[in-house]
């Protein structure tokens, strides 16, 4: 049985839980926390992000039945998105405007790149420890994420 100091020490340790804890005990908490929220998130990026796709080809589908003519291609893990570009008059062609969207479970994100700018989508645990997607510290519903993906694409200043 531990037997608890009353001296200095005092300013040194709390109780947590029913438990007197030092900054060594609160360090291993914190470690053994992030431990699992690493594991939660690995556990889930293949899922979230198959998800995303799945909302992003919702949204291609409907973009090409409006007029657009999106095309797709990529692996497993990094997915491509294409749109044509008409070239300008003094061009023979232009080269299509490329969306690329990928895991990243080292870094915990999806990672999408469009034209140079770069849409960073977190992945963190949230309440009831279900990895969710975070746009800025934000947390974003499928679609929000989708869009954040895909407007840069569809909608940009030439």
């Amino acid at each position: 049985m531990w037997k608890v100091r009353t001296d200095a020490f005092d300013d040194h340790v709390r109780i947590t839980a029913g438990k007197v804890m030092n900054w060594i005990d609160e360090r291993i908490l914190e470690r053994d926390n992030n431990t699992r929220r690493d594991q939660l998130i690995r556990g889930s990026a293949e899922k979230i992000f198959n998800s995303l796709w799945g909302e992003v080809e919702t949204w291609i589908a409907d973009a090409n039945n409006k007029g657009f003519a999106l095309q797709t291609n990529g692996d497993p893990y990094e997915r491509v998105v294409l749109m044509p570009v008409i070239p300008k008059p003094a061009q023979s062609h232009a080269m299509p405007r490329k969306l690329t969207i990928k895991v990243e479970k080292d870094k915990s994100a999806i990672i999408g790149t469009v034209a140079g700018e770069i849409i960073k989508l977190d992945l963190d645990v949230c309440t009831n420890d279900v990895v969710c997607l975070k746009h800025e510290g934000r947390q974003v519903s499928m679609d929000e994420a989708s869009r954040l993906l895909l407007e840069p694409l569809l909608f940009y200043k030439s």
